[in-house]
């Protein structure tokens, strides 16, 4: 973002990003505790933000990330309650997501093992040859743009996170490991408002994007 801090301290609409993502799951009644995965380096700056100026009571602990996503989450995970039955996986940087997201990928994980919200593509894909020309078009029929939230069963998704330790195995996404290791996952359709920002003019998307719901609110 080039911003000085990261993207999940910018302001939107005079609050921090992460301040709407956290409200989201506090508001939830599906979810009973939160468990915030943070850089240790932006522990201050979380604390002067986030945590005192907002009280989230279902916070339940601060973690520290990792040095890659796989890290970062398994250490979320250990920190979860034992007797959790559902885990729900979420973005800090993706704070347009609702309450209706987070209840269908719950519901549809309490049926089949493990859900996450996503969007079918709608833009042809290319695969690059070399160079940036084209080597082949890769047709768009049954193809999904992942998003987040990610619901599993809670022993399923702390298996699969630690064979991807064990196996030193590349995560980008927490559904492809529990995939590999043979288990449905079951696709709910999200919204392409459902944005996670990384890049400067996502920010500008998401003034909009708040802009917007707060007009469709009135």
């Amino acid at each position: 973002m080039k911003a000085g801090k990261s993207k999940q301290y910018l302001l939107l609409d005079g609050k921090p990003v992460l301040f709407y993502t956290l409200a989201l799951f506090e508001q939830s009644s599906v979810i009973d505790e939160i468990v915030v995965v943070l850089s240790r380096a932006d522990r201050d700056l979380a604390e002067e933000l986030i945590f005192s100026p907002y009280s989230f009571k279902k916070i339940s602990s601060r973690v520290d990330g990792g040095k890659e996503r796989r890290d970062s989450v398994f250490n979320g995970l250990q920190a979860v309650d034992q007797k959790c039955d559902y885990v729900v996986v979420h973005d800090g940087c993706r704070p347009f997501a609702t309450d209706k997201m987070i209840e269908e990928s719950v519901i549809a994980a309490q049926k089949f093992g493990g859900a996450i919200i996503a969007l079918p593509l709608r833009d042809t894909l290319k695969q690059e040859k070399k160079d940036c020309f084209i080597d082949s078009t890769i047709p768009r029929e049954g193809l999904w743009q992942a998003q987040t939230p990610q619901t599993f069963r809670f022993p399923l998704l702390l298996q699969a996170y630690q064979r991807a330790l064990e196996k030193d195995l590349s995560v980008t996404d927490d559904s492809m490991l529990v995939e590999q290791m043979g288990f449905p996952v079951k696709l709910i359709p999200g919204s392409p408002l459902n944005i996670k920002i990384t890049l400067p003019e996502d920010l500008i998307l998401a003034e909009m994007i708040s802009n917007h719901r707060k007009v469709s609110r009135t």
